[in-house]
Parts: C-alpha cells; structure tokens; sequence
C-alpha cells in the first residue's frame, strides 16, 4: 500500500516540475527569485542562552563545472576567489564564537557546491573552527568523485572526518557527459572503493529520470554501487528548475525526458533490487546498508534541532523560537559583510513564543488552501471561515482574532517555504495593501492560460 502512494505521489511530482519548467515565465521569476536572495540586512541572530550540541554546516560554493540540472548559485573554482572565501568563513565562525561563546558543537557539514575541489581549504576552515569551539559530533564532507585520491583521504582522516557523501549520480559514461560531469563512470567506482576502503561512512546519491536513462541502465547503476558495500544510498527522482541548463532546453522542446510512468518504474526496480541485496528502506528514496544498522545515519539537523549554517546561500533554524534566517546568495555580498563583521544574514524571522507559533501556521494555512476545520483541530484554535473570503484575509479581523500584526506573523514567510513563496512574491501572486492581504488570481489566470 505504501509503495503504491510512494509510486503515485512520485509520477504527479514529476509531471508537476516538468509542467512548471515549460511555462515561458518560470526562468524569469526564478532569476528575479534568486536576485531576491543577494541583499544583507541587518539582523542579530537569536540564539538561546545554553546552545550546546548545536549542528553546523558549512557551504563551499565552487565547483569544476556547472552540472545541467544544477540550479545552486556556485561558481567555477579559481584560486583568486577561493582564498578569500575560506577566509570570510573563518571570520564568520569568529562573530558566532563572540555571540555563542564557550559552547560545544554537534555535528559539522560541509556541503556544497564540490568541498572536495579545496580540501585544504576545508581542513584550514575546520582548524579555526576547533580552535573556537570543541566539536563533540561527527564531521562529514562531501566530495567529487574526480577529487578522491590518497591523499586527500588520509588528509581528512587526520583532520578529523569520518564521513563522505559522495555525489555520483550515475556510473552512465554518456550520461555523465550529458550532466556536464568530469568524471567517468569508472573513475566514481573506484572513488567510492577507496572511500569505503579508508574506513569512511560513506554515503552516495544515483539520480533517477535522466535524459537517455531506462530502468535497465537504472538496474546496471544499482548493481555496480551495490558491490562497493557501502553504507547509504539514495535514489532521488530529477526534479529540474527553469534557471538550469536541462530546463532551459526542457522549455525550448530541445530535450526529452523519460516519461514520469516509466520514472516510476525506476524507482520500483530501486526498491525491489535494493531491498533483496543487503539493504533497508528507512524512507522511500533511502536506503541503507544492514552491515551499518547501528551506526548513526545522518548529521546536522537529525537529533539536534538548532542548526548553523555558514558561507554563502546556507540557513539557519534556533528553535524553541523558530527563529529562522538565510545568509546572502551573493558572493561578493557574503565576502564584504563578514570583512566589515557584521552577520551576512538576507533574510530572517523570529518567533519568540508559543502563540506567535501558532500565528505563523495559521496565516500560512490561509495562504496555503489547508482547510479551516484542519487548522482548528491541529491548533485547536477557532478558525472562522468567514475570516477569508476570494482568495483574500481580511487584516483587521486577523489581526484582532490572533492578536499579532499580519506583517509580523506574515514577515520572511518566504525564508520558511522558499521554493514556494519566493516565486509567488516575484511573480505577484501574492500582494498586499492596507486592508488586504490578497492572492492575484488574475496572474494565476495569464500563466495557467
């Protein structure tokens, strides 16, 4: 029955992103979308008193190139802008140490972008890190198969690492080439062998629904990574935004894609081949290595709740508050706010209470469609549906039911449901005066014309 919703859910996503992806206006609202994302305002990070066990994760945001169906705002590695970025984190890790203090670290992350491209950058960032703050979790790092060699893994070995995501995507040498990678199939092989080898926990991504992809080719990837015995995969379905190369092309009628059913085919032939060769599904796209049940299977964010993230484009969560805030998409931004010390924080909101809590789900069921009668029963607050009408919420009834200004509880919404709101807010679905907060069905109307 699972499987069934599983399979079902995943071919309406799948027609869903393609269908987005044709509308002439989507790569536009995505640029506006992402410009959106450059500017740093100020704001102070709220951070509880005893922070201890708090997760951190770090962007590093080069790659060798830009992959097709990459939708990041990286860039293509070079010394020159390499060095001063590794700096900029270590600056940022110094204006978190005079706000946190003497506190201990869970888990570290570096993610990228290709981590990997400047270990030695990642192994400089990680020494200033541990000369701030003792790290009482696990570090992980994600590497390129291109990267892997003996010396890096010894490298990160000593400086600490114990774990590896390994993003390989496909052991398909045409494939590769079609994302743009600068690797081949048995160069990914031999990485994740190596990998395992040294004793990493080592984890690795296969993507499914690929232009050229069949469930046989599917099927021959599967059958390769499953030698290697390493200790977690996952299969994600591709899913491709407008601002990348394959969905620019998806929009001219230049690529063709493999058909949602047949993406569903894919994944059941995941299921059933890794699940009868030494793997348990822990969620419908993961899977992990029986040899490895009793090992922890994720960092940051997973048995901790307050996550930082530092560099360009990462975000941050500090519950019991919800204070949430982004840093910067710009590089440039991201450099210059750090070197004049001030947080290179975009975006942000603060929750400091239960009731504003309660405030920011209530708006955002509103703004959503989740049915009145839902909202009641989850919050166990009154909701009257005479408080909204066409699409809009009418402020000073709001404002007088909850008690909280709508442009408080309504704030960064969008820091809360990027991918969402962020294209509603360019696109002007979503608007507001005085009186009204409103959805634009007139826009809805031109785009789904």
């Amino acid at each position: 029955m699972i499987a069934k919703l599983v399979q079902t859910a995943l071919r309406g996503m799948i027609e869903a992103n393609r269908a987005i992806c044709r509308i002439p206006i989507a790569r536009d609202v995505m640029k506006r979308a992402m410009k959106s994302g450059e500017a740093v305002i100020p704001f102070e990070p709220h951070i509880p008193a005893n922070s201890d066990g708090v997760c951190v994760y770090i962007n590093v945001p080069f790659c060798r190139s830009k992959c097709t169906y990459c939708y990041l705002n990286t860039s293509i590695y070079t010394e020159e802008r390499a060095k001063p970025y590794v700096e900029a984190v270590k600056r940022e890790i110094s204006l978190y140490k005079a706000k946190l203090g003497d506190i201990e670290l869970g888990d570290v992350y570096f993610r990228g972008g290709t981590p990997s491209i400047l270990w030695e950058g990642v192994i400089d960032i990680l020494d200033h890190l541990r000369s701030n703050f003792k790290i009482a979790g696990e570090i992980g790092v994600k590497v390129y198969p291109g990267d892997v060699n003996e010396e890096m893994c010894d490298a990160l070995l000593d400086a600490g690492v114990s774990r590896v995501n390994i993003g390989v995507q496909s052991f398909d040498d045409e494939l590769l080439k079609g994302m743009n990678k600068r690797y081949d199939g048995d160069t990914a092989i031999k990485a994740i062998e190596l990998l395992v080898d040294k004793g990493f926990y080592t984890t690795t991504k296969l993507l499914i629904g690929c232009p050229g992809q069949t469930v046989s080719s599917v099927s021959s990837d599967l059958k390769k990574v499953i030698e290697t015995d390493l200790q977690q995969i996952y299969t994600l379905p591709l899913l491709i935004l407008p601002n990348t190369a394959w969905g620019v092309q998806l929009a001219k009628g230049k690529i063709e894609f493999p058909p949602a059913r047949e993406v569903v085919e894919m994944w059941r032939t995941t299921f059933d081949l890794l699940l009868s060769n030494g793997y348990e599904t822990r969620a419908a796209l993961y899977f992990k290595n029986k040899k490895a049940l009793g090992e922890r299977e994720y960092l940051t964010g997973h048995g901790h709740p307050f996550v930082i993230g530092m560099g360009v484009e990462t975000e941050s969560t500090v519950p019991p508050t919800l204070t949430g805030y982004a840093n910067t998409f710009s590089f440039e931004e991201y450099i210059k706010a750090v070197n004049e010390d001030r947080f290179p924080v975009m975006m942000g909101v603060s929750i400091l209470n239960q009731r504003q809590l309660e405030n920011i789900y209530r708006l955002a069921g509103l703004l959503l469609g989740i049915d009145g009668k839902d909202v009641e029963r989850r919050l166990n607050v009154l909701m009257d549906p005479n408080l909204y009408t066409d699409l809009r919420i009418d402020k000073e009834e709001f404002e007088e039911r909850t008690g909280a200004k709508t442009e408080e509880v309504l704030g960064n919404l969008s820091f809360l449901i990027p991918f969402l709101l962020f294209p509603l807010k360019a696109l002007r679905i979503i608007e507001e005066d005085s009186e009204k907060i409103k959805i634009n069905t007139d826009v809805i109307n031109r785009i789904v014309a």
